[in-house]
């Protein structure tokens, strides 16, 4: 799930601590346990656990999160663990990464399940903080995660050290009778070949805005979701053998970007921001790029009452992914073998991929429950019927990601500055020698 700006009001902390942080959370071996019985601060590579029925299993764990998304179906997970109860301790959005990354620091105590979010998850990943999930006792099978979000969970030396809750795949929604009036139809289907790719996109733009005498754009703008609906096609890491690799990836999307400024294509919202919300009910944008979580968190809430209003479809390029929370243990958490209960039963269950679409509406990224056939459905009735779900479904099967590495969210922000220029009519070439040399003014390392 998206959350609007976790992590970029500390940035700059996370840059500045990461020395320090190199080294910490390492865990140590309790030498009194037991063999063979999980030590509350040994390593997971030296424990194993011996598997129980699931009511066998008995005791409290602690979980930070910042929302209800994973709340709301812990009482779906009691009813099948009936004795762990899971102690939900709610921290701010906007200080949850600097409150985990200081207890990380200061050796504080730690959660028993922590989550990362997309944006700042490669720098996290780094900390010698987290439990391996592919080493023993946790043993996870890559063959049971959706085959585009496996370097989701991967941190630079391709451990699993995290699991992703929500599939993140996505496509383009667009407001039905927007698109009656100025596209001419509201099927999917055929809104849906209308855009084969970006080319038809910006034609077909330029004809919304001049049609609507400038009152109406195709889509909101390039800030959040337009930059990842087109870069969503570029797989390359931003860094690459220590150096800066970015050019593979930003310098084809800004030029695809900058005909659409120029086309007006895009209107000049920020995403998040108190005017973006209020375009999605004064008539003056058709599309906004959409991935699942958008769906629930995004469109419904500041639009609460277009029910049969909406339709989905593919993007130009296709399935890509924005956005993400994931689950990991850390190496100093009190009760991992409970935790471990309550993150498997979450991300690799069928039970849990069960209540996440009925209490999220969106799915899990549980390989078995993602391919099995009428698994994943709901016509919904405020997208007039279509089943969205199913649509979200098929964009995964063709979902690519970028590897996620610990320099993401420094150079992330660094584009967000760039695409605020771009939207005032910053040439693409301009835009991505400012990218260069901002991201090299803060990462002078990666020259």
């Amino acid at each position: 799930m998206k959350t609007k700006g976790l992590l970029t009001k500390f940035s700059a902390l996370i840059l500045s601590m990461s020395i320090v942080l190199a080294g910490c959370g390492g865990g140590n071996t309790n030498k009194n346990a037991p063999a063979n019985e999980p030590s509350n601060n040994s390593p997971a590579e030296t424990t194993n656990w011996e598997e129980k029925a699931p009511e066998e299993y008995k005791g409290e764990i602690t979980f930070w999160a910042w929302g209800d998304f994973e709340s709301k179906v812990i009482p779906e997970f009691n009813k099948v663990y009936p004795n762990i109860k899971v102690n939900v301790v709610v921290v701010p959005n906007a200080d949850y990464g600097k409150k985990l990354q200081t207890t990380i620091a200061a050796k504080g105590t730690m959660p028993d399940v922590a989550l990362l979010e997309a944006s700042g998850r490669g720098q996290f990943m780094t900390l010698d903080a987290w439990e391996n999930f592919e080493l023993a006792p946790y043993n996870v099978n890559r063959a049971d995660i959706v085959d585009f979000a496996i370097p989701l969970n991967e941190n630079e030396k391709g451990e699993i050290v995290t699991l992703q809750e929500d599939a993140t795949m996505g496509g383009i929604a667009y407001k039905r009778d927007l698109a009656k009036q100025y596209l001419g139809t509201d099927d999917p289907d055929e809104v849906e070949k209308m855009f084969s790719n970006w080319d038809d996109f910006i034609a077909k733009g330029k004809e919304v805005y001049e049609k609507s005498g400038g009152k109406v754009t195709l889509m909101d703008g390039i800030l959040e979701g337009g930059f990842k609906l087109v870069s969503g096609e570029y797989t390359e890491p931003f860094v690459k053998d220590g150096k800066l690799n970015i050019e593979s990836t930003f310098k084809p999307t800004y030029e695809t970007l900058a005909k659409m400024v120029a086309s007006n294509t895009v209107g000049k919202y920020e995403t998040w921001s108190a005017p973006w919300n209020a375009s999605f009910t004064n008539g003056t944008v058709i599309m906004y790029a959409t991935p699942a979580w958008f769906v629930p968190f995004g469109i419904k809430p500041n639009d609460p009452k277009s029910t049969g209003n909406y339709g989905l479809i593919r993007a130009p390029i296709g399935g890509y992914s924005w956005g993400g929370t994931s689950m990991s243990i850390p190496k100093e958490a009190k009760n991992k073998e409970l935790a471990w209960q309550f993150v498997k039963w979450v991300t690799l269950s069928e039970g849990g991929a069960t209540a996440f679409k009925n209490l999220n509406s969106t799915a899990t990224l549980y390989k078995p429950a993602f391919e099995k056939e009428g698994f994943y459905t709901d016509k919904d009735p405020y997208f007039a019927g279509q089943d969205i779900m199913a649509k979200f479904t098929e964009l995964g099967k063709e979902t690519k990601v970028r590897p996620i590495t610990r320099y993401d969210r420094a150079i992330l922000d660094s584009n967000t500055l760039v695409l605020k220029m771009m939207m005032q009519g910053t040439s693409a070439e301009e835009a991505y020698d400012t990218l260069v040399k901002d991201v090299l003014k803060k990462l002078p390392e990666l020259k």
